[in-house]
């Protein structure tokens, strides 16, 4: 059986890192992660915890203990759990394209005013696409009692 000492050898090696990288990863000064490699002290409960936060695809067990394998088994993710992921994201995707294209929109109409402020022919009512709150924001007056856009 190996030691803990021997175990963190092995990790540093299989993580392709050296003591004193390894040690920089987890914010411990190198020779801390030196005497626990060379067999001086063994490494605290503070470096134990740091490690596995760091590096939480190591199996606590064998690390500790040498119980089992070095890294824990991946999880498979169930069918279910990954159609409501999947579905999360698209919405998530779905609102940050209508966003992009609200900011196209905006830039477009920021552009045609800064060209002499005509706004042109745009499908649909301009007024509609404005945001909430912004009639100003494109140089805009709003009426004093209904808060509406005023169109020139």
């Amino acid at each position: 059986m190996t030691t803990v000492n021997q175990r963190m050898q092995e990790l540093i090696k299989t993580l392709k890192m050296n003591p004193s990288s390894f040690a920089k990863s987890i914010g411990k000064p190198h020779s801390t992660i030196a005497n626990v490699t060379d067999g001086r002290s063994k490494p605290g409960f503070d470096i134990l915890e740091l490690i596995l936060e760091k590096y939480p695809e190591i199996n606590p067990l064998w690390f500790i203990r040498g119980i089992g394998e070095m890294f824990q088994p991946m999880t498979n993710v169930s069918a279910d759990g990954g159609a409501d992921v999947e579905n999360e994201l698209r919405d998530k995707i779905k609102m940050q394209n209508d966003t992009i294209n609200d900011l196209r929109y905006t830039v477009e109409l920021q552009k045609r005013l800064l060209n002499g402020g005509d706004l042109g022919k745009f499908e649909g009512d301009l007024f509609d696409r404005l945001p909430v709150g912004f009639p100003n924001f494109f140089g805009l007056s709003t009426g004093i009692v209904t808060g509406t856009p005023v169109r020139y």
